[in-house]
Formats: C-alpha cells, sequence, structure tokens
C-alpha cells in the first residue's frame, strides 16, 4: 500500500500463534522498515531439548518480498517441584526403666558388685551375703547397718558414714575408708588387708578377730578403739590417736607408729617386734609383757609407761624421755631401762 503522496506505508503487524516447535524462516526486512525490539533483562538460550522456545512475532514483508520476518521471544521456563517425601510412621515400643544401684539396695538384691551408690542413704540397712565388691559407696550413709558375710572388697567408701554399724563376717580387703565415719562400729571375723582408713573417724571402734594385714589408718582417730585378738601386723598407724584404745595380745610386728599417740593405751601382751614408734607418745601406757625386740623408740615419750615382764631389747632408744619409766624389771625410775 501507499501513502496519496506515494511513499510506501509501513508494514502491518499480526500476530500469529505458533503452530509447531520449528521456528519461521528469517528473512531480510529493508533498514527503512526495520523494527528494533530492546533485549529483556534475561535471554534463554537457544533449546537443545526440542521443546518450544516461545511465541513467534510475524512482520509481513513490504509488498512483492514474497517473504515474512520473524522474532522469536523466550518463553518463561517452569520448575515442577518434587512431590514430598511423607516419613514412615514408627511404631511406639514401650520399655522398662531399669531400677537405678540404689534402689536395688533398697529392694533388697544382693547382687551389687560394682554398683554406683553414691550417696545412697542405706540407714539401718539389713543384709546376708551381699556383694558390694567394687562398689563406690562414697559419703554414702550406712548407719547402723547389720551386714553378716558381706563382701566390701575394694569398695569405694571415701566420706562414707558407718556410724554405729555392725558387720560380722566378710572382707573389706582393699577397701577405701579414708576420711569415712565409723564410730561405734563393730567389726566381728573380718577380713581388712590393705584396707585404707587415713583421716577415719574410728573412735570407740570395735574389732574383734579381725586381719589388718599391710592396712593403713595414718592419722586417724582411734581414741578408745578396742583391738580383740586383732592381726595388725605391718599396719601404718603413723600420726594416729590411740589414746586409751585396748590392743591386748594383739599383733603389731613391723607396725608403724611413728608420731602416734598411744597415752593411757592397753598394749599388754602385744607383739611389737620391730615396730617404728619413733616420736610416740607412750605416757601411762601399759605394756606389761609385751615382745619389744628391735622396737625403734628413738625420741619417744616414756613417762610412767610400764614395761613390767616386756621381753627383749628395742633397737634404738636415742633421745627417749624416761620419766619415773617402770622398767621390765620392776624398778621405776628416769634413767634408760636398757
Amino acid at each position: 500500500a501507499e501513502h496519496e503522496d506515494g511513499s510506501p506505508s509501513a508494514p502491518v503487524l499480526d500476530f500469529v500463534p505458533p503452530t509447531s516447535t520449528t521456528a519461521a524462516p528469517a528473512v531480510t526486512v529493508p533498514p527503512e522498515f526495520a523494527i528494533t525490539i530492546p533485549p529483556q533483562a534475561t535471554t534463554e538460550p537457544p533449546r537443545t531439548d526440542g521443546a518450544s522456545t516461545g511465541p513467534v512475532l510475524v512482520f509481513p514483508a513490504p509488498s512483492g518480498s514474497g517473504s515474512t520476518s520473524t522474532t522469536t521471544t523466550s518463553a518463561t521456563p517452569t520448575t515442577t517441584a518434587a512431590p514430598a517425601t511423607v516419613p514412615a510412621t514408627v511404631p511406639a515400643t514401650t520399655a522398662t526403666v531399669p531400677l537405678d544401684d540404689c534402689a536395688r539396695a533398697h529392694a533388697g538384691e544382693t547382687d551389687l558388685a560394682n554398683a554406683i551408690l553414691i550417696g545412697c542413704d542405706l540407714t539401718e540397712l539389713v543384709g546376708d551375703g551381699l556383694d558390694l565388691s567394687n562398689a563406690d559407696l562414697t559419703n554414702a550413709i550406712l548407719t547402723d547397718a547389720r551386714l553378716t558375710n558381706v563382701d566390701l572388697t575394694d569398695a569405694e567408701l571415701a566420706g562414707a558414714d558407718l556410724t554405729g554399724t555392725q558387720i560380722t563376717g566378710g572382707s573389706l580387703n582393699g577397701a577405701d575408708l579414708s576420711a569415712a565415719t565409723l564410730v561405734n562400729i563393730t567389726l566381728t571375723n573380718v577380713s581388712l588387708v590393705d584396707l585404707d582408713a587415713d583421716q577415719a573417724n574410728l573412735t570407740n571402734a570395735i574389732f574383734d578377730q579381725i586381719v589388718w594385714h599391710d592396712g593403713s589408718a595414718q592419722n586417724a582417730d582411734l581414741e578408745r578403739a578396742v583391738f580383740i585378738d586383732a592381726d595388725l601386723a605391718g599396719i601404718d598407724f603413723s600420726g594416729a590417736n590411740l589414746r586409751l584404745a585396748v590392743a591386748q595380745d594383739a599383733t603389731l610386728v613391723d607396725a608403724d607408729l611413728e608420731g602416734a599417740t598411744l597415752a593411757l593405751a592397753d598394749l599388754r601382751n602385744a607383739n611389737i617386734r620391730r615396730a617404728d614408734l619413733e616420736g610416740a607418745d607412750l605416757t601411762l601406757t601399759d605394756l606389761r609383757f609385751t615382745a619389744i625386740n628391735n622396737v625403734n623408740l628413738r625420741t619417744a615419750v616414756l613417762t610412767q609407761a610400764d614395761f613390767q615382764g616386756a621381753t627383749g631389747v628395742p633397737a634404738d632408744i636415742a633421745g627417749a624421755i624416761f620419766d619415773r619409766t617402770i622398767c621390765p624389771d620392776g624398778e621405776r625410775g628416769s634413767v634408760p631401762c636398757w
């Protein structure tokens, strides 16, 4: 078509919906009829999967050209969301919660080996044949308990309270009773080999027919403790308070009593051979008929100590204080007896 002045008119734009996925062929548009289409913010690159690239704009060419001008626009890509995964339903289960060791002890169980009983209150516990070997009873309360044939081998009882407890038969071999409270405890026919009672309070304790070999009670309080037919060979009582203790007929061979207080103690007929009593306080101690072979009495206080009938000769008396001391021959004096 032409304008009235004879100049050619602009081409007419017709929108033709795409009928196939194949782009229309491009044609050459005369410069005077060229249409500039601004680029989009993003341009989709040519598709290689055969999918449609979007609608096609068809520009009829000037009259007589026999061809069409086309421009292709990109289609907005679509995304299909993956289906949600529904978690499988886990069937509900029921489980029995096990009793803790303290509750087991209260329930009357006897097999408590390796039990954790820290701070457990077992006041007035009564048990026969309890196995508490390797159990941890740190700071536990066992006051007024009555235990028969109990196995406390290697048990941890540091800081525990066993006031008034009675243990008859069994073993405390290798147990730790350091800093424990054992006031008025009674131990009858119990093995205490290698027992540690350092700094424990054992006032008024009764040890009847016990074996306490190579144990330790350093700096322990054993005032008024009673040892009946006790075997204390090799025990370490250094620094301990044994004031008014009774250990008649006890075996204290090779015992360490250095710096211990034995004032007013009763050691009649005891066997203290090779014991170390250096610096010990033996004021008014009853040592009649004791075996004192090779005992170390260096710097010991022997004020009014009674050695009447004692057998053997001490290994060292250097610096010992003899003050109204009764010698083995019955003579009282302030000069060395040996």
